[in-house]
């Protein structure tokens, strides 16, 4: 997808081709390939390939509402779109998701504290090799 115009992406996007749709929204997010720097339209995209049920782009979502990239606060959106995301394995999500039950409240995220849960997610996503998970569970253990 990298060799395609804007214009040649957009008509893929039209028909819901998942790469294209996530190709615009990383290119709007960066400024790059003929895109000028949007987050709006970045979100755009990447929500349409999370509807669609790319992991991915489900991920992505929910790291734009946590960050109010491109969109407004909204923690229960966050959350929904992250546990999609990480029940189709996907290693940041699990990573992002554990973290927030870890946490709770205490980041003034809308969540409940679950630090079962949320060592159960950063175990799975640093068993894939996420280095942040691995990262997150070491300084854990550091301030038992």
């Amino acid at each position: 997808m990298k060799d395609k115009s804007i214009n040649e992406l957009i008509e893929l996007a039209n028909s819901n081709d998942i790469s294209a749709l996530c190709e615009l929204a990383s290119r709007f997010e960066l400024g790059e390939g003929g895109a000028e720097k949007d987050y709006k339209k970045s979100f755009e995209y990447y929500l349409r390939a999370a509807e669609l049920g790319d992991a991915g782009a489900q991920f992505w979502v929910g790291y734009k509402y946590f960050h109010q990239q491109g969109t407004e606060k909204n923690d229960k959106e966050m959350i929904k779109w992250l546990k999609k995301s990480a029940n189709q394995e996907n290693s940041m999500a699990q990573w992002l998701l554990g973290g927030l039950y870890i946490e709770g409240k205490k980041n003034f995220i809308d969540i409940e504290e679950n630090i079962e849960l949320g060592m159960e997610l950063l175990n799975k996503s640093a068993q894939s090799g996420n280095e942040f998970a691995k990262k997150k569970l070491e300084e854990l253990k550091e301030n038992l």
